[in-house]
């Protein structure tokens, strides 16, 4: 009897039929437990915590995607928002659950996990990819593909599927650009592969459209502004990425295309749907390379845990893997190994607990908010004191007591004037650090010059990466000039009060042409007087090409003024659109003295010069640099 017994048990934990769904569903569970997304953070002072309190806003005050708000996070971004909000709480966590509960359910059908052993190995592997939710917005698209490529046709179960990947794909699509810019080549590709298959039905790609078509109307988005949004959507994206200059060290990268290398390598070719299957992986491999290049730093934590992900596939299927006992051994190791060092990278950079056991602990907090009305009552009762402590706090520290409504803030502590209890107006690319496009920029001058602009701008000057200020939003702070006159200051910020009438503008230009690394003099200029500057600077088409593996050169902007040199980070586009260079915006008193007219001789440019900071190969960029430099001057009307 107990031979018998130990037979059944075996049977149970390796041959669990997969027809009584009692692995999905624990898969479901676990996920929609585990990897729920809880509002955790309620400051919203800086950076980082001002853009997730806008996102908030946005859907509250039902802003429409790429002509009130642009930003690389899209309409159904509020969702992942760091600040707790009671009025978004329900919606918040109901849709994160089922979410993941339908998570939980593809990963089980797609990777054949039909026992109990492989559910608890892919729940125990996928314990840290929880503080990776960029990699949960790549996930759907890595499963279609792998699903698409082997499903039979007439299968209605597998075509299922294949619809709940697409409403995840459309999900995440309208979460955050990245999710959209890999789902959509994969449905092409998919899709291609299927007609060729001669199966006329296009499941993912129109399951894809109506989830999109309905998730808008979820985000509060108008169908007249769905073109706006996904023109925006791109350019700020695109924007975002050619500033991304600062890669992971020499040792991570190569530990990454090691990585990759292997997963193709890994990739039966001759197999039925092989090539496609690599092409797919090569697509993803490429988007988890380029969320290695960050502003910050070296952030290649992310790129590990991506590769974590197509890992885990190849371990759990093993007809899409080649038929080698010590290939897939190879798999299962690297594929632990990219785990660990995704957890110890960002435990070291983000200064968290090293312990594994702080996911158990994770999945015991989101438990208890699960099953234990007290623990749950408790957690968002505190989660709603922080933020009120927050509100009462920016309130107190406002640093001028009397502002005409509505009011902005520039270049991006937008989180205080939405807690400050003001009316506020927003430029649509709402911080500066990213508006360096000419759509952002001509956007937000457009928004400066209607009716719904601010009525006051607190106004600093807070560049990030060490970039020449006028770089950021540039159209914007030379209308500031025109539009707007300094009603107050403290030495950190400027109230900044807009005109009854705007000042009339004159626009004196000449074009000369410079090359990198010479000296460009300029000609001098009155107090009430500024010089805006576009440089020409071209890319080459084949380094155009080479920017989709690695990040552009890094270029520096060397200015001189009689108080000597100084050397800032370049944006190109911003050069290219235009910029203010004289006077030298680099502290608030000195834009202060600016937008009043009043420019004193040390804040004046005397020259400046491009510098290839990285030596870029040969080639890189078109010879020669056409410049325009404009005077500008203004008067008062009349």
């Amino acid at each position: 009897m107990r031979d018998e017994a130990r037979v059944r048990l075996k049977n149970g934990l390796f041959t669990y039929p997969m027809r009584d769904l009692g692995i999905p569903a624990l898969l479901a569970t676990f996920f929609a437990v585990y990897m729920i997304q809880l509002p955790l953070i309620a400051e919203v002072t800086g950076l980082d915590p001002a853009w997730h309190r806008m996102l908030i806003h946005a859907y509250k005050t039902h802003q429409q995607h790429g002509r009130d708000f642009i930003f690389n996070y899209g309409p159904l971004s509020f969702l992942v928002a760091a600040q707790f909000d009671s009025e978004i709480l329900p919606i918040r966590m109901i849709s994160w659950a089922l979410y993941y509960a339908i998570f939980g359910i593809t990963l089980a059908v797609v990777l054949k996990v039909d026992t109990l052993l492989k559910a608890a190995f892919v729940c125990l592997y996928c314990l840290p990819l929880v503080v990776f939710p960029d990699i949960h917005l790549l996930i759907p698209s890595v499963l279609l593909g792998y699903l698409e490529i082997d499903r039979r046709q007439g299968d209605r179960s597998a075509m299922a599927i294949s619809a709940l990947l697409a409403i995840q794909m459309a999900f995440m699509g309208l979460i955050k650009s990245t999710a959209l810019f890999l789902a959509l080549p994969i449905l092409i590709l998919v899709t291609a592969y299927r007609l060729y298959q001669r199966d006329w039905f296009p499941v993912p790609l129109l399951v894809f459209l109506l989830a999109t078509t309905a998730l808008l109307a979820v985000g509060r988005q108008d169908y007249s502004a769905v073109v706006d949004f996904y023109v925006a959507y791109l350019d700020v994206s695109r924007a975002y990425n050619a500033d991304m200059q600062l890669p992971a060290g020499m040792l991570h990268q190569v530990a990454l295309v090691a990585g990759g290398v292997l997963i193709l390598a890994s990739v039966p070719y001759r197999a039925r749907g092989g090539f496609l299957h690599g092409v797919l992986l090569l697509g993803y491999l490429l988007v988890i390379y380029k969320l290695n290049f960050t502003r910050q730093g070296a952030h290649p934590q992310i790129s590990f845990a991506g590769l974590a992900v197509p890992l885990l596939c190849q371990i759990m299927l093993p007809e899409r893997c080649l038929p080698k006992p010590w290939f897939r051994a190879t798999l299962i190791t690297v594929a632990l190994a990219c785990l660990a060092t995704a957890h110890i990278l960002r435990s070291i950079l983000m200064q968290d607990e090293m312990s594994v056991l702080r996911y158990g602990r994770i999945f015991e907090q989101r438990l208890q908010l699960l099953i234990h009305p007290g623990f749950r009552g408790n957690f968002w009762r505190a989660q709603e004191t922080a933020r009120a402590e927050v509100v009462a706090k920016v309130r107190t520290a406002m640093p001028f007591k009397s502002m005409e409504g509505p009011v902005d803030a520039f270049p991006f502590e937008v989180g205080k004037i939405l807690d400050s209890g003001m009316e506020a107006a927003t430029r649509p690319a709402f911080q500066a650090y990213f508006a360096t496009s000419r759509l952002m920029t001509e956007r937000n001058l457009a928004f400066l010059e209607s009716d719904a602009a601010p009525k006051s701008v607190l106004f600093s000057i807070t560049p990030i990466d060490g970039r020449y200020a006028t770089l950021e939003d540039p159209l914007t702070q030379r209308a500031y000039r025109r539009l707007y006159q300094p009603r107050d200051s403290t030495p950190e910020v400027l109230l900044l009060e807009r005109r009854a009438q705007p000042l009339l503008e004159q626009e004196i230009c000449r074009e000369t042409y410079t090359m990198l690394g010479q000296t460009v003099p300029l000609p001098p200029t009155r107090p009430d007087e500024a010089l805006w500057v576009r440089l020409n600077l071209t890319t080459t088409a084949k380094s155009r090409i080479a920017e989709l593996l690695a990040p552009p050169p890094e270029l520096r902007l060397e200015i001189a003024t009689p108080a000597g040199t100084s050397s800032y980070r370049y944006l190109q586009e911003s050069g290219t659109v235009g910029f203010l260079l004289s006077p030298a915006l680099t502290t608030t008193d000195g834009a202060g003295r600016f937008f009043a007219g009043q420019t004193l001789p040390q804040d004046t440019v005397l020259g400046f010069k491009l510098m290839d900071a990285q030596h870029s190969p040969a080639g890189w960029y078109e010879e020669g640099i056409p410049v325009t430099l404009c005077t500008l001057s203004w008067k008062e009307p009349g």
